[in-house]
């Protein structure tokens, strides 16, 4: 037994304001990390998704994860990760993320569209373009398992289902919001936005019902997967 064992909290201690601290440090540490990453670093595509990769590891799931299941004992079912629907909600995952993966294929060949999401992976050499297509995998899991894994069961679970979705989706937004300003050039601001939100609310109401966000992960992982194989 270690001298000095730390003192473990019940599941009930954990208050909304607490909850919600979390939440807004991690993306207060986000947005400070994402700042200085594209204001003062000069780096390729390749080694910058590798350093907002990192962040989002490190911030997403060992900060925030990391305090509410050693702190206040969670366990994995408690967020969704767990075997229990995976298939009912990889299914509906893939329908889910099929919506955009179609609006991405129809604006390839928009100038200001490949500029953006085509171009730099075109001209990458083969060992880098794996490289960061598995970065880019990661990053498309863990934004679905932090905000709907965290934020929304956790969320539902303290208050309601309800605030669990507005704040899901406050989240959601913030975290794609520098993909909604790329958008908007070729998309429009009304459809770049209520794509945001479609799959925010859809995606939320998936896993409300079958409280698993793997699937959505994969999902959001084969929304990436296909487009990267469509544009080359």
């Amino acid at each position: 037994m270690a001298p000095f064992p730390l003192k473990q909290k019940k599941l009930t201690d954990l208050n909304f304001g607490k909850y919600l601290l979390i939440v807004v440090s991690a993306i207060v540490i986000s947005g400070l990390s994402y700042y200085l990453r594209t204001t003062y670093l000069d780096v390729d595509v390749v080694f910058s998704s590798f350093l907002r990769c990192i962040r989002m590891v490190v911030v997403y799931l060992f900060f925030c994860f990391g305090i509410l299941i050693f702190r206040y004992r969670y366990k994995l079912k408690d967020f969704g990760i767990q075997k229990k629907n995976l298939l009912h909600t990889t299914i509906l995952g893939i329908g889910l993320y099929t919506v955009p993966l179609l609006a991405f294929i129809t604006h390839v060949g928009n100038e200001e569209f490949d500029s953006y999401f085509v171009e730099g992976k075109r001209n990458l050499h083969t060992l880098s373009l794996i490289f960061l297509s598995f970065l880019i995998f990661v990053m498309a899991a863990v934004t679905d398992i932090w905000t709907r894994g965290f934020v929304l069961l956790i969320t539902a679970k303290i208050r309601s289902p309800l605030s669990a979705i507005i704040l899901q989706n406050i989240t959601w937004f913030l975290i794609h919001i520098y993909e909604i300003l790329i958008l908007i050039h070729s998309f429009g601001i009304v459809l770049s936005v209520a794509l945001t939100i479609f799959l925010g609310v859809g995606g939320d109401l998936i896993v409300l019902k079958y409280r698993n966000v793997l699937g959505l992960a994969v999902g959001h992982i084969y929304l990436n997967l296909v487009f990267i194989i469509y544009i080359l």
